[in-house]
């Protein structure tokens, strides 16, 4: 009323305009509190114990997590009969939530997140030339990126909840699902049933063993999304795989580029300049410079295998047998940095099983939700929480966020000064 009073000075809508202002603007209003009971006392240096979030803050948190909104009506309840301050009582409304159709499409959205898929709408600006194959009328990019999300979509929520698949089953499945123009665009799929005869309806469909796809990696919007207008960029796809594919530590800093050193292995020369190692007209051979020379091969030589093995994609993630240099394609990989080093993978079909057989892809999953659900990334693989999480889970997205829900490390709260 203080603020209401201040602006009614003008007038009345000056005054209900500063006091929306003030909600909006308000700590309590922007974020959820996760300051445990109201009956915490602060010690003689004025701070407070460590603590446990009260139930009306876990119902926050869950709904939050599951819903992607507010909690809902029964997880109100359950923390106003203090049942949420219990384990029956959280077991119960984590089972509940995850029976839900709209936490099942939320969970979809957070794993085709964590492939970083929606990137793609900001690079509907792929270089015309790889549309060819299509009409002028469905050659809108913005349209196709709108499919491709579509698709991906499908794919994810066939994968883990209509198939019941783990997330190994992510980067290893061959169906994918096409409409009339993803089926022109990316020929030679097989479909189920009758082929997609509209641009409104999708169908299920399998990727032709010839073009060695492999589940989410090899899906078109995720290469699109970590490609180039018209080259495929080795350095995005590489990075983003070793930092949130295989969940690996952060690498050191960039090196300055500027140096006649880094210039010169990036013109595919010897870094002291006097050796020419290639024509330096592809990505490929652009990549051979960066893993053999410092002071680019310390990170590259960890970077860089994650995405030459997905090479027989292009920008649009289009199957391609020759680079942009009109060179044969080679996609034998030998990894020579954890967690897959010493092993080799010769395409993507091979990478998606290593990392399924190896466990990996599973692993980075729990570590990649619980950053979600605490609000905070954890960047170090081997973690002592995320550990004992990774342990407890049978591999479906169900049964991780459940686990990850489970944990103390999601409650509890360390004290501080007021």
């Amino acid at each position: 009323m203080a603020v209401y009073d201040a602006g009614a000075t003008v007038d009345y809508a000056t005054g209900i305009g500063l006091v929306v202002q003030a909600i909006i603007i308000a700590p309590s209003f922007t974020y959820r509190t996760e300051l445990g009971p109201t009956t915490l006392t602060a010690d003689s240096s004025g701070n407070y114990p460590d603590t446990t979030l009260n139930p009306y803050e876990i119902a926050s948190q869950l709904g939050f997590l599951f819903l992607g909104t507010l909690p809902d009506a029964a997880l109100t309840a359950a923390a106003a009969d203090g049942s949420l301050a219990t384990t029956a009582g959280l077991t119960t409304q984590i089972d509940r939530l995850l029976a839900l159709p709209a936490v099942k499409a939320n969970l979809t959205s957070i794993v085709i997140d964590w492939f970083n898929v929606r990137q793609m709408f900001d690079k509907a600006n792929k270089d015309t030339s790889l549309l060819t194959g299509l009409s002028s009328a469905d050659s809108d990019q913005n349209a196709i990126v709108n499919d491709l999300y579509q698709a991906t979509q499908q794919f994810v929520t066939d994968v883990l909840w209509t198939s019941g698949g783990t997330v190994s089953d992510l980067v290893t499945s061959q169906k994918t699902y096409l409409n009339k123009r993803l089926a022109t665009l990316y020929p030679g799929a097989t479909f189920s049933g009758a082929a997609p005869s509209s641009n409104s309806t999708f169908v299920a469909a399998t990727w032709p063993s010839s073009q060695m796809r492999s589940g989410m990696l090899t899906q078109p919007s995720f290469l699109w999304s970590a490609s180039d207008p018209v080259k495929t960029s080795i350095v995005k796809r590489g990075k983003l795989i070793h930092d949130d594919i295989v969940c690996q530590d952060a690498l050191p800093p960039p090196v300055d580029l500027s140096t006649p050193s880094a210039m010169n292995v990036i013109s595919c020369k010897s870094p002291d300049g006097t050796m020419s190692l290639s024509t330096c007209d592809s990505e490929i051979l652009q990549s051979d410079a960066r893993m053999m020379y410092a002071p680019c091969k310390t990170c590259h030589a960890q970077m860089d295998p994650y995405a030459r093995v997905l090479q027989n994609f292009g920008p649009i993630g289009n199957f391609r047998t020759a680079d942009e240099a009109n060179r044969p394609i080679d996609s034998s990989v030998t990894f020579t940095a954890p967690p897959l080093a010493p092993q080799m993978a010769s395409g993507s079909v091979a990478f998606g099983q290593l990392l399924s057989s190896s466990g990996v892809i599973k692993d980075c999953a729990v570590q990649k939700f619980t950053s979600y659900a605490l609000g905070t990334s954890i960047n170090t693989y081997n973690t002592c929480e995320v550990n004992d999480l990774r342990a407890k889970t049978d591999g479906t997205v169900a049964s991780m966020f459940k686990q990850v829900a489970m944990a103390n490390i999601l409650r509890k709260r360390a004290g501080g000064a007021k």
